[in-house]
């Protein structure tokens, strides 16, 4: 099987994530606790939500966006996280 035919297969596997999500979404796509994602709101580690109507949005380039800046450059060495981290 080619690459390109396997690639995807896998695209084509992975969960949808629509362009706006409310909260219990967009916490499982941040991989959090609804309760968590909040806090990280007011800590400004997530996006604010957008109102719309009596509903909370949030925008899924926004999450991508904060999930890009928490990303660290490497794995600390001495984490316990080296045998399964890549070290760059």
């Amino acid at each position: 099987m080619s690459a390109d035919k396997s690639e995807g297969r896998i695209r084509d596997r992975r969960p949808y994530w629509p362009r706006r999500m409310k909260l219990h979404l967009a916490a499982s796509y941040v991989d959090e606790s609804e309760t968590k994602f909040l806090a990280g709101v007011k800590t400004g580690k997530w996006p604010t939500g957008t109102r719309d109507g009596g509903n909370v949005y949030w925008f899924l380039e926004d999450l991508d966006a904060a999930l890009d800046r928490l990303k660290p450059a490497t794995a600390e060495c001495g984490d316990g996280w080296g045998d399964y981290v890549d070290q760059g």
